[in-house]
């Protein structure tokens, strides 16, 4: 499989600019969501004279996945792009194996801020999905990202680094339980697949006194039916505020749902782990404690710490992944030049074989004159097959680029 521009297929093709949590804060991070990152992708596929692009992006990270013959012009260009949006701080960039060594490690859950998360399995996997829909991954991306899938899939099956594994969602209930009593009252903003999360970890952590409201109160209503909580109308918001011990924010929304005028005079725990913030930051009201994404680093790196053998396992893992993809890489190369050289030789034999039996009037012996040339092809080109098979496995594309011109130029001048 030759890639999007006629050329080998090649390791260094593949390319990766963004920011993660650790390069760049949950604002700015927050500000580069992209709202359909399908379109997104085809836009800075355009931008950028990428053959293929993917958009990875959580609420940890803003990765901008590409695939060109010469990626030098689309990252230049890309990291442009990133950071003027960003307003500040350099774009991450990584290139060839580093940059295939990356998405294995962000499947496997190794680049997460907690370590292990699940979730960035089916985040990378679907960013696939999207921009393959949208038109803007070709095979040499949905190749990488099925690989990385399959990191991810093996590093959590051979490893223990999800075992217990906290999220997002995780952490935040934690750090309510390692403060507040679990007769507190709880109100949950949003009934999406975190905040669900949220409300099945406050049941399971022993909270019984919860709230969940969200912008359709049906979905609300479902969730808090299943778990024998509480539903509310949006609209009740502020008033659900007055009375809640602590509040957890996990919504999508443009504008802040939560301002300094809605927050109550009384104590109260808030954590926005919205992308981007869904709340305000209180001005002059030492009663409100307002906890973030970036606050709960902290947590994220005792995580790191408990699980940092079983990310090695993980980590070797990713890197035999990314060597086993680079020498498929190779032989796919090679298997390439190899159809070239033998297309052309098919070519020329079926042609001679014609040409012979017209001349000849051979017809009725034709059964064994193309045995007989198949056998001479196969024999002939067996030593020159293996030499094109070891270029491969030495990575030598200079060889190979040369060896398949040659075949399609002969094929070419020929045909004129």
């Amino acid at each position: 499989m030759a890639d999007a521009v006629g050329r080998l297929p090649s390791i260094d093709g593949y390319a990766c600019v963004g920011f993660d949590f650790r390069a760049a804060p949950a604002e700015v991070l927050s500000g580069l969501q992209e709202p359909d990152p399908g379109s997104a992708a085809i836009r800075f596929l355009e931008e950028s004279g990428a053959d293929e692009v993917i958009v990875l992006q959580t609420c940890n990270r803003f990765e901008i996945y590409i695939y060109a013959h010469d990626p030098r012009g689309p990252i230049s260009r890309l990291r442009d792009v990133v950071e003027r949006r960003a307003g500040a701080g350099r774009a991450t960039i990584l290139t060839g194996s580093e940059a295939v060594l990356h998405i294995f490690r962000v499947a496997s859950g190794l680049e997460s801020m907690v370590i292990g998360e699940y979730e960035i399995l089916s985040q990378v996997r679907d960013a696939a999905l999207r921009a393959g829909d949208a038109g803007s991954a070709g095979p040499m991306l949905r190749l990488l990202f099925e690989r990385a899938v399959r990191a991810g899939r093996r590093a959590r099956s051979e490893t223990g680094i999800s075992r217990g594994s906290v999220s997002v969602a995780r952490l935040a209930v934690e750090e309510i339980t390692n403060r507040l009593p679990r007769e507190s009252r709880v109100l949950v903003v949003g009934a999406g697949r975190v905040g669900s999360s949220i409300a099945s970890y406050l049941k399971a952590a022993g909270f019984s006194d919860v709230s969940i409201a969200n912008r359709t109160f049906e979905r609300a209503a479902s969730l808090a039916s299943r778990l024998g909580y509480r539903a509310l109308p949006l609209e009740d918001l502020e008033r659900a505020l007055r009375s809640a011990d602590a509040v957890v924010v996990a919504v999508s929304s443009p504008f802040p749902l939560i301002t300094r005028e809605m927050m109550p005079p009384s104590d109260v725990l808030v954590l926005d782990i919205s992308i981007p913030g869904a709340v305000e930051r209180p001005s002059g009201q030492p009663t409100v404690e307002l906890l973030t994404i970036d606050s709960l680093l902290g947590l994220a790196e005792e995580n790191r710490r408990r699980r940092a053998i079983e990310a090695e396992d993980a980590s070797r893992i990713a890197l035999e992944e990314e060597e086993e993809f680079e020498d498929y890489l190779r032989r796919m190369a090679a298997d390439e030049v190899v159809r070239s050289f033998m297309e052309r030789a098919e070519s020329i034999r079926a042609a001679e074989l014609e040409r012979a039996v017209r001349i000849l009037g051979w017809e009725d012996r034709r059964e064994v004159l193309e045995a007989m040339t198949k056998a001479i092809i196969n024999k002939v080109s067996a030593p020159v097959i293996e030499v094109m098979r070891d270029a491969g496995r030495r990575g030598d594309r200079d060889l190979l680029e040369l060896l398949r011109s040659a075949f399609e130029e002969r094929a070419q001048d020929a045909e004129a």
